[in-house]
């Protein structure tokens, strides 16, 4: 259904029904139309996940809107994608290649396939049909490849399509021996000390039709040196003499080793070289010596940049910044990212998703009927979460302004039957999670938005409970992005001075290491910065809040993966709405944070 209302002088309209096939009247038509809409084909490498958004386009609504952008790998909505989650196409376990329909039943992939299409009334009875554009991502790391490890060179024939490799052992990557990370392990010969050189890997995929690829971002982890073949052209090579061909015994030009055997390196690849059908990716990995000790293989091919699934040891936290303007003007942008993350999850090993406040824009209650429809994707999926709400949460946007929607909304009862749930305070504002990832203990503190001294009591209390945990704690208003203490006067109780939350909490559990917040955008949302509390114990302060930005943020969202091989916190900026990272030092930098695990770092080779 769609709905239309008038409020503070905008025209506000969302679906409130989904469905695979857009049928609209000649009346909804003029409506759309008298909107500002356009009618237009999506953009290459992305659905709308919003009723028609990007078939039609809202162009001028509230400003944002008019845009084709749409969600990368989302199956909701207008458009009944093959290859759910961005994993269409890829082996998947065979070698035909088995996409997901929306429904997450297997699809046919491969040359023979029938063209996936996103069907919309053409008016007068008749059907537009459109191939679906490709998946944002077409063969994910971690997928499933076929490889030779008995020794034997294989001359040039074996990187091209018609190539038969049905002999050949297979498994999913990452792909490799030594480390103990790997998710198969592949031979090297009976002799330790005289390993074979090269190992050669295969990878068919499908595409239904190149044109729509916009551009392909080919990432690599390997060790020690690898050259890439795409359908028989070599399009990377890396640690490895750079002139003529490749045979089989030329080691790598060095050992890779600790971080560099860790990274994925990432490079643009000509989208041209792809072909209808059926595609293959051929790898050959080759040693810096017969006596390596370790080898590493994984890959990734996609439209843009990804997120690459972590290795072992690795968890995510997710941070979502303030999703205010999404609710007021774009929807699916905030669903958009609460279905990466739970598409994501598994790959990523997200544990965990702060909401860093202001879920909504002026608190109505069909603004958290909006935010209700995102973040159930989130609590369906029973992943563990923090919703720490903000100024426009509330009545009058004050402090101490009533919270009823919010609670009406986002109860504690929906959550206190989870087994990560801890408990809550005053109508769930304030709330915290219990969980053990990769050995630590850690506790997940959601402080309300300018919290009261007696919430700054129960804080207090809680931190102190448990303090054996390593806590997070996440609040709306903490510092701004030029690294004050200030959160404007609608907090009010100290002038919009929140240096109190410090001083009178924080600065005081040294379990209290790492504190996220959002609600100040004066500069470009962004700031971090380490402080030492009181007994000399270093607290990351981190904020992101992209509200001031085009399309309010356009999806932006914090991934912080935390390495416990190298006691580090690595952040990184990422829309899954536009598929694109952001790269500045205020966007993508490291914090040192130590782990229980990070000791077996010095185990490794």
């Amino acid at each position: 259904m769609l709905a239309v209302s008038w409020m503070y002088g905008k025209i506000r309209i969302w679906w409130a029904k989904r469905s695979r096939i857009i049928t609209l009247s000649a009346a909804a038509l003029l409506l759309v139309g008298a909107c500002g809409s356009t009618s237009h084909e999506p953009s290459a490498g992305s659905v709308s996940d919003a009723g028609v958004g990007s078939l039609v386009g809202f162009g001028g609504i509230g400003g944002i809107g008019g845009t084709d952008s749409g969600v990368s790998g989302s199956n909701a909505g207008a458009s009944p994608l093959v290859s759910s989650g961005g994993i269409g196409g890829t082996d998947g376990g065979t070698d035909s290649g088995v996409g997901l329909e929306a429904d997450g039943s297997a699809a046919e992939s491969g040359a023979d396939a029938e063209e996936p299409t996103t069907k919309v009334d053409g008016g007068d009875g008749g059907e537009i049909i459109r191939p679906d554009p490709a998946p944002m991502v077409l063969v994910p790391a971690g997928s499933r490849w076929r490889y030779l490890d008995d020794g034997r060179e294989l001359g040039q024939d074996w990187v091209t399509a018609e190539f038969d490799d049905s002999a050949w052992s297979s498994g999913p990557a990452e792909l490799g021996y030594g480390d103990g990370d790997e998710s198969t392990t592949v031979g090297y010969g009976p002799n330790a000390y005289d390993k074979h050189m090269t190992t050669y890997f295969r990878h068919h995929f499908a595409v239904s039709d190149p044109s729509s690829v916009a551009a392909l971002s080919l990432s690599i982890l390997r060790d020690d040196g690898a050259v890439v073949y795409l359908n028989g052209v070599e399009v990377y090579r890396t640690n490895l003499p750079d002139n003529g061909k490749m045979r089989y015994d030329v080691p790598a030009l060095s050992t890779v080793a600790r971080r560099d055997e860790e990274t994925f390196h990432t490079v643009d690849v000509a989208r041209e070289i792809l072909v209808a059908g059926t595609n293959v990716l051929a790898v050959e990995v080759h040693q810096s010596s017969r006596a390596s000790n370790d080898l590493s293989f994984d890959l990734q091919l996609a439209q843009s940049p990804q997120p690459i699934r972590v290795r072992t040891g690795e968890w995510t936290l997710v941070a979502l910044p303030d999703t205010q303007m999404y609710v007021e003007y774009k929807p699916e942008i905030f669903t958009a990212q609460t279905r990466w993350i739970v598409e994501h999850r598994e790959a990523l090993n997200i544990q965990m998703v702060v909401h860093e406040g202001d879920i909504v824009q002026w608190n109505t209650p069909s603004e958290w009927e909006l935010a209700d429809a995102s973040m159930s994707l989130l609590i369906d999926a029973d992943i563990p979460l923090t919703m720490a709400p903000g100024d426009h949460d509330r009545v009058g946007q004050l402090a101490d302004g009533s919270t009823e929607l919010f609670y009406q909304t986002f109860p504690e009862s929906r959550f206190n039957d989870d087994p990560w749930w801890g408990g809550d305070y005053n109508d769930n504002t304030n709330h915290f999670v219990l969980l053990t990832v990769a050995r630590d203990d850690y506790l997940f503190l959601g402080l309300d938005f300018c919290p009261s001294h007696d919430e700054l009591e129960w804080a207090d209390g809680v931190l102190s409970t448990h303090a054996d945990r390593k806590a997070i704690v996440t609040t709306h208003a903490l510092i701004d992005d030029y690294g004050n203490y200030y959160g404007t006067s609608d907090c009010g109780r100290y002038l919009g001075d929140t240096s109190y939350i410090w001083e009178g909490l924080l600065r005081n559990h040294d379990n209290v290491q790492l504190v996220l917040c959002g609600h100040m955008h004066w500069n470009d949302g962004e700031y971090h910065r380490t402080v030492i509390n009181r007994r000399g114990v270093p607290v990351h302060q981190v904020l992101a809040d992209y509200q001031g930005r085009e399309q309010g943020g356009a999806g932006l969202l914090r991934i912080m993966t935390f390495d416990t091989w190298r006691d580090e916190i690595r952040v990184q900026t990422y829309s899954p709405y536009t598929g694109t990272y952001e790269n500045d030092d205020d966007s993508e930098f490291s914090l040192p944070y130590e782990m229980t695990m990070a000791g077996r770092l010095s185990t490794r080779p």
